[in-house]
């Protein structure tokens, strides 16, 4: 009986870890281009890790240039026009 209550609590500090590590989703609080319509660039949190994160403009990839964990530079298509677009950020671990 001990043994089985022993392995009950081995798997629940495994899980209870596993959670913890868990990245956070990314957040954008801001983004704008410069005036010449060549850059991008998103203010936020979360953007971080190891790898650059995968930007959406309009529900087409951009280049990024640069990225931190509170902010990214990509580069806008050539063509794009001022409008308002669909932005999404995702980590990509």
């Amino acid at each position: 009986m001990k043994a089985l209550l022993l392995i009950g609590f081995v798997v629940l500090v495994l899980a209870g870890s596993v959670a913890a590590v868990a990245p956070a989703a990314p957040v954008i609080t801001s983004a704008g281009a410069d005036e010449s319509l060549e850059t991008l660039v998103i203010d936020g949190r979360n953007f971080g890790g190891s790898r650059l994160p995968i930007v959406r403009l309009g529900g087409v990839g951009i280049a990024v240039i640069t990225a931190t964990d509170t902010q990214i530079t990509a580069v806008i298509p050539e063509g794009t026009y001022a409008a308002s677009y669909q932005l999404v950020v995702v980590r990509s671990e």
